[in-house]
């Protein structure tokens, strides 16, 4: 509701309304995708077929230190992507030190978009 709100009230700073109209972009394109379409594809597919993100961090699930996926945001809501098998990296890495563009070869597991 207070998104809807601060999208429509005409805003003083003139970057203000862009970033929400950005913002509802991204909104509407993350709804429109059925992400579980891309359960055993590569990272990389999804991300191509999404706005780009705003930031991103990988995630251990629990176990230090071992790539279990990584969470990446688009506006106020985070997506995240985990893998079972990492084959691009070495799975362990004591300083999370992980390759991007390597994890981004890695097979989709399980995919949430959180609300």
């Amino acid at each position: 509701m207070l998104a809807s709100i601060l999208f429509t009230m005409p805003s003083c700073h003139p970057m203000a309304q862009e970033k929400s109209t950005i913002h509802m972009s991204q909104s509407d394109s993350l709804q429109n995708i059925n992400l579980q379409d891309y359960v055993g594809k590569p990272v990389g597919a999804l991300l191509a077929a999404l706005p780009p993100y705003d930031e991103f961090f990988f995630t251990d699930n629990g176990r230090p230190a071992i790539l279990g996926g990584a969470n990446f945001k688009f506006g106020e809501r985070w997506l995240q992507i985990e893998t079972d098998e990492i084959v691009h990296q070495n799975r362990f890495e004591e300083k999370y030190r992980f390759d991007l563009e390597l994890f981004k070869k890695e097979l989709i597991s399980r995919v949430e978009l959180s609300e």
